[in-house]
This record gives C-alpha cells, structure tokens and sequence, in this order.
C-alpha cells in the first residue's frame, strides 16, 4: 500500500537547503519522501537503497550522510535513519499523535530520543501487541528545549507568547527547529517581550507562508520595533515657606479688624 509524504513549498525557500549542492538536495528530498519512511521520521534503510534510487555512489551516499549528521539534521545508525524535524511538521490528530507514539516504542532509543528532541510533547506509548526489544521498557519522552529548567524561562513565556498570535493567524500550533529556538533565547534575553510581541504581530500581517526562521534571523535588523518613549512626568517647584506671623502682625490683624467692624 503506497503512503503520501507531502513536501511543504516552502521546502525549496529554506535557506540551509539553498546551501546544499544538486546532489545534497535531492538525497535530503529522498530521505523525506522514500517509500521506507514511517510516521516518526525513524526507519530502516541501507546506504545501498539510497544510492540505487538516486544513481549515486555509495561512498558519495556515505559523505552526504555525514554532512547532514554534522548539520544535525539526521542521525544514521546501523542501517537506521533518524530525521531530526519530522515529527514536530506532522498533523495534531489524535490518531497521528498516536501513531507516532506506536512507531517509536519500536525503534531502538537513541534513534528515537534524537527524532523527538524538540518536537510536539506527547509521551509514545508502549507496543500492545509486540514485546519491546530489551533494554527498552521505558518509552523514550519527547524532550523540550527548557526540560530540567525551575519555572517557565524567559524564553519559554515569549514562545507561548509568539504560538497564541501564530495559531490565531494560522490555525495551527507554532514549532521552533533546536536552531531557531536558540535564537529566541537570544531575543528574549535581551529584549522585552511585549516588543517582541509587536514585531511578531508586524511579520505575520506583511508576510504569507513565510517560516518564522526569516521573523527570527532579521528581527533585529527588519522587525524590531522602536523602543516606545517613557512618559516625562515634570515636577513643580516647591512653594517656599511663608515666614510665621510674628505677634505684632497679629496685634495688627486684631486691630485693623475691629476697625473695620466699627459703625
């Protein structure tokens, strides 16, 4: 039974494909799109598949692998491959969420744990139907960038910030690649949020189908919004002190007055 792996547009616009030469591009596309894939971004295959399916050298399969294990964008072990980002661009049905959890409860651990590292917080699941492999009794958790952290992080509150306005936008969940949410540390460390917010609200209102990597690359140069003015608040000078009356101004004051009462 054949299965679709749609490739966002976007794909093409991604400036770390941009880099990438003819060759890299097009075994980066065949590792999203290949009919050994599964739902969790981890499955088996050979370097000997991959380079008859895409006419290349084995050993030339070999160094492009390599590459994009440096990149961190996939990690390939003993004939299996872990795709960092998948998970984090799959649907949030319930019946995908639960299939991911299936799917990585039958994996070996370290693939797993390198697939999930980031992406959407769901617990997988153990295998009802097949007995787990040894030494994998536990199910591997999806990891969050601010997992171990006491209370919510800076950076963490402008996440939650930057996903309301996204979702009310886009109707879907934001998702951050490990990269890009170093780079929101970074903002969030050094601006306020409600700045960040603005600028946010700016990207999403000039832009369509762009991804939030180019809000957070040039933020600074494109979208960081002028620092509002304080408001001045001007003080008047104090009234100096009148000087006490003295007994004779008093005197005075009584006399003038029944002067003045006088018929």
């Amino acid at each position: 039974m054949s299965r679709q792996r749609m490739v966002d547009t976007c794909y093409w616009d991604d400036p770390y494909i941009m880099a990438l030469d003819p060759s890299e591009k097009l075994v980066f596309l065949y590792l999203l799109t290949n009919p050994l894939t599964t739902i969790c971004g981890v499955y088996e295959i050979m370097t000997k598949r991959i380079a008859f399916d895409t006419g290349f050298d084995r050993e030339v399969v070999e160094r492009i692998l390599e590459r994009f294990e440096r990149d961190d964008r996939c990690l390939y072990r003993d004939g299996w491959i872990a795709m960092r980002n998948w998970i984090k661009h799959q649907s949030l049905a319930p019946g995908v969420q639960e299939g991911i959890r299936r799917q990585l409860a039958l994996v070996p651990r370290e693939m797993a744990e390198y697939a999930a590292w980031g992406s959407t917080p769901v617990e997988p699941t153990l295998n009802l139907t097949k007995p787990n492999r040894e030494g994998e009794v536990e199910p591997p958790p999806l990891a969050s960038p601010d997992q171990g952290t006491e209370g919510p992080s800076r950076a963490s509150t402008l996440f939650c910030a930057l996903g309301e306005l996204f979702t009310k936008r886009n109707s879907r969940r934001l998702f951050l690649s490990p990269e890009d949410y170093g780079v929101l540390v970074g903002i969030a460390d050094r601006y306020d949020a409600d700045r960040v917010c603005e600028g946010f609200r700016r990207f999403l209102a000039k832009t369509k189908d762009k991804p939030v990597h180019w809000f957070l690359v040039d933020f600074e140069a494109n979208w960081l919004p002028p620092e509002r003015p304080r408001p001045v608040v001007r003080l008047l000078p104090p009234e100096p002190p009148s000087d006490p009356a003295t007994p004779e101004d008093l005197a005075g004051l009584h006399i003038a007055r029944k002067k003045e009462a006088a018929p």
